[in-house]
Parts: C-alpha cells; sequence; structure tokens
C-alpha cells in the first residue's frame, strides 16, 4: 500500500500483513497530507493498480475539484498511474466545487459514498457509468 498521508502510516504500525510505503514530498499541515513535486515525482515512478482518492467537491458539470491546487496535483498524477480509480466522497461533496480541478467525474471508476446521497445525483452518476457503492 501507498499512501501520502503520515496518519494512514501511523495507524498501520504494527500490522504486520500490510507493507506500507509513505511518498517523499512536503508536508501539507492543514490536510495532513504530503504533497509537492517530490510526490509527484514519486508516484510517476510507480504503477498504481487501484488508486482510493478524496476531493473537495464533485458534480458533473465542474467534475471532480479539490481545495488545495498542490493536493490537486497529487491527485491528478495519482489518476493517470492507476488502473482504476475509486473516489471516497460523502453525500456533502456532490454539487460543491472546490478551488482547482482534479478532471471530470468519468476519470473514476467507482465511488464510495454515504446512503444520504439524493436518488437523481445518484441516478445521473450511475448514467455516466460510475458505480456508486455505499458505505
Amino acid at each position: 500500500m501507498i499512501t501520502n498521508s503520515p496518519s494512514i502510516v501511523m495507524g498501520l504500525m504494527g500490522a504486520n500483513s500490510i507493507h506500507v510505503t509513505c511518498t517523499a514530498g512536503d508536508l501539507l499541515s492543514d490536510t495532513g497530507m504530503i504533497v509537492g513535486p517530490h510526490t509527484v515525482y514519486f508516484i510517476n515512478e510507480i504503477d498504481i493498480n487501484k488508486a482510493f482518492i478524496s476531493c473537495s467537491g464533485i458534480s458533473l458539470d465542474k467534475g471532480i475539484n479539490y481545495n488545495y491546487s498542490m493536493v490537486a496535483e497529487v491527485m491528478k498524477t495519482v489518476i493517470n498511474s492507476s488502473k482504476e480509480v475509486n473516489l471516497l466522497a460523502d453525500s456533502t461533496k456532490f454539487n460543491e466545487a472546490g478551488i482547482t480541478s482534479i478532471g471530470p467525474v468519468t476519470l473514476v471508476q467507482r465511488i464510495f459514498t454515504d446512503d444520504n446521497l439524493a436518488p437523481h445525483l445518484a441516478k445521473d452518476f450511475r448514467n455516466e457509468g460510475i458505480e456508486l457503492i455505499p458505505c
């Protein structure tokens, strides 16, 4: 497993069955994520089977976006290096817009979300070929 989150690394300490690699880069203290050119370089050098990313907002017309441009750049790189992209977004993120676009919603194969997503939004995203997984 590869992550740019020190809190995930710390949470998995002692989980001997999971090999954890943390990206290089600079800690963005507001988000707790490691970002920057070293992170992008690291991710460009690997092949990712399944990516799990987050966002600040998602909508059919504005796409997937994030409030921090440095995080958005890392997310774009992850998407470009991945065979499969999964988005983790609770229902409050739908029809919201962040500052920096990551790309269209069609970049993801599935979205893991909560049970509070409005039925019309769920239908619209499914019509785009995106699988919605309630959790």
